[in-house]
């Protein structure tokens, strides 16, 4: 391969590691001969090796691409679980805890059916579709909608039914 080539590779494989460490899109300017070949991270220190067909180092620019890549979704896979309510939380003044919630939302899921769970936290927890996605203060609201499908709180109805019949 010729140098010209090689610094062509170099300047591109740059373009694409910055980009992954910016987490944009790539530079539309060239990059001047100086910087494309100066070893600034391993990816650079790929394309700089002489020894390697271009093949090759395509090939581990790849995988350090798909490296990068995998390290960047676990760290947000790890954001996204330490931002889950942990157990025992409970909204401030709040009367249930987590465990609670997700214990009567099961029961929905259960005893009526599945869809009217997931609307009771749609409508109620906020537009949430998991009990782990809902926030401390719409446990208590989540938890009382429970309550009321499974007729917990209905115990009030029939007397309203009996007050209707008096004056029929």
């Amino acid at each position: 391969m010729s140098d010209a080539l090689l610094t062509e590779i170099s300047g591109k494989l740059s373009k694409i590691l910055t980009a992954l460490e910016k987490g944009g899109a790539p530079a539309t300017s060239k990059p001047t001969t100086a910087t494309a070949t100066a070893p600034k991270a391993d990816a650079n220190a790929v394309a700089n090796d002489t020894t390697k067909s271009a093949a090759e180092k395509k090939a581990e620019a790849d995988k350090l691409i798909a490296k990068k890549k995998a390290e960047k979704e676990a760290a947000a896979k790890a954001a996204a679980a330490a931002a889950a309510p942990k157990a025992g939380t409970k909204a401030a003044g709040g009367k249930h805890t987590i465990e609670q919630v997700r214990e009567i939302i099961r029961k929905v899921a259960a005893d009526v059916d599945k869809q009217s769970a997931k609307d009771i936290l749609k409508y109620d927890g906020g537009g949430t579709e998991r009990v782990a996605d809902l926030k401390p203060e719409f446990f208590d609201a989540v938890y009382e909608a429970c309550e009321v499908l499974l007729g917990g709180e209905g115990k009030s109805a029939p007397a309203a039914a009996e007050e209707e019949d008096e004056f029929a």
